[in-house]
């Protein structure tokens, strides 16, 4: 909806100062809205701009390998279907695109698709990482002008893939990922991102091991393996275009 009128019939500004603060005061809600890089949290070789509202990420290098992590500054819960995008400005087709457990991993430690707590999508070739490994593929292709989209959101557990006979039976939540590119979903995802926590009750039978699943808080990231610019699109805050995706059912 669009601002009151802050003239009155003779033309004059109603309000003075007080409407004035009244705007800094709404301009300042809407920065705290937007979702930003975390400067304490990203990689040396990371620029982040602009200076007030830090929603572009940028890496100068030259050829391919890993060169640095950029960690957002909030976390998403996947409570209710939580949806976060960003924009590939300039090239950015060596960058990992993704969630992780920023609480359990630090970028001095390296590339967050090598961490047991990061679930991230290559734009070169839409492989998903997890924990050093290619754990699916998505068959995309991602260069600058597309953009990246993750949705995050909870599910009954099911037995994750490192499950093993000492594990018994999984029960709680976990969490699952759907990406996409330019608005539309990718094929596959990525599942079983959750902590599982492994118990022996007592049984008439006797004592049966059971585990249970806790959905974690994610915090966007990007690894950067080559030189690439990227802009935050949506992350905390809500519009007419992330409802609509919300609002949807989707599997994988």
């Amino acid at each position: 909806m669009p601002p009151k009128s802050t003239k009155d019939k003779g033309g004059g500004k109603k309000g003075g100062a007080a409407g004035g603060a009244d705007g800094k005061d709404k301009k300042a809600e809407e920065a705290e809205s937007v979702l930003t890089w975390d400067a304490s949290r990203c990689s040396g070789m990371v620029r982040l701009m602009p200076e007030r509202m830090m929603t572009w990420a940028k890496v100068d290098a030259h050829g391919w390998g890993y060169v640095a992590t950029a960690l957002a500054a909030a976390q998403l819960d996947g409570v209710s279907k939580r949806y976060f995008e960003v924009n590939l400005e300039e090239q950015g087709w060596g960058c990992m695109v993704g969630l992780c457990d920023a609480s359990r991993y630090f970028c001095r430690e390296g590339a967050c698709a090598d961490s047991p707590v990061g679930w991230l999508m290559y734009c070169n070739n839409g492989k998903y990482f997890h924990n050093k490994e290619c754990v699916g593929e998505s068959g995309a292709i991602v260069r600058a002008g597309d953009t990246v989209g993750v949705m995050y959101q909870h599910r009954p557990a099911q037995r994750p893939a490192h499950w093993e006979p000492g594990m018994g039976e999984v029960s709680g939540t976990e969490g699952f990922l759907v990406f996409f590119k330019n608005g539309t979903q990718l094929p596959g995802g990525m599942a079983n991102v959750a902590r599982y926590a492994t118990h022996v009750e007592q049984t008439a039978l006797g004592p049966v091991n059971k585990t249970i699943a806790t959905p974690l808080m994610l915090t966007p990231v990007v690894d950067f393996y080559s030189a690439g610019r990227l802009k935050v699109l949506r992350g905390t805050q809500q519009d007419a275009y992330v409802n609509q995706i919300t609002q949807l059912t989707y599997k994988m």
